[in-house]
């Protein structure tokens, strides 16, 4: 498992996915978040051409960490089949199960980031965002691992669900 730190790819969400492809082996699962500042992945592998500062990353040994991640609040409506944003009034409650869910509990602050957009074959993406941030404690260390790994919630090949942590 490797993090890596490299500079921002500009463009959209399915852009910077398209970019970093380009430089990742296939197949493999790809995580990133991308700031104004870094571009921050984890892969099962070494990036190709010497892109970005890869760093192995060996076992997790704390039980706490200072943490970020980007998250796309949604669930699968029930009659329609379609994903739903969460309600503001909600959020807090579905960010904190979904922790839960994932080996960990948190003392965070989220900020909403509105509607991304991308665009794919001529057809715009639009997905909900919130950047959290905070102070994680592991209660699963199993379950928290594959997390790491595998990322947390939906829309992860565009930007959302790496666990970035300190």
């Amino acid at each position: 498992m490797y993090l890596t730190k490299a500079m921002p790819i500009e463009g959209d969400d399915y852009k910077i996915h398209q970019g970093i492809r380009k430089r990742y082996p296939s197949p493999q699962k790809v995580l990133y978040q991308q700031t104004d500042c870094s571009l921050i992945i984890v892969s099962e592998n070494k990036p190709i051409n010497g892109f970005g500062q890869p760093k192995e990353i060996e076992n997790f040994s704390d039980t706490e960490y200072l943490f970020s991640i980007r998250l796309n609040p949604s669930y699968r409506d029930s009659k329609t089949s379609k994903r739903v944003s969460v309600s503001e009034k909600n959020l807090r409650e579905w960010i904190s199960k979904i922790f839960n869910k994932h080996g960990f509990r948190a003392d965070f602050q989220y900020k909403v980031e509105g509607k991304r957009k991308s665009i794919k074959r001529d057809k715009v993406i639009t997905l909900a965002s919130v950047f959290v941030m905070g102070m994680l404690t592991v209660e699963n260390n199993d379950i928290f691992k594959k997390s790491f790994e595998n990322g947390i919630g939906h829309a992860k090949s565009l930007g959302f669900g790496l666990l970035n942590i300190f």
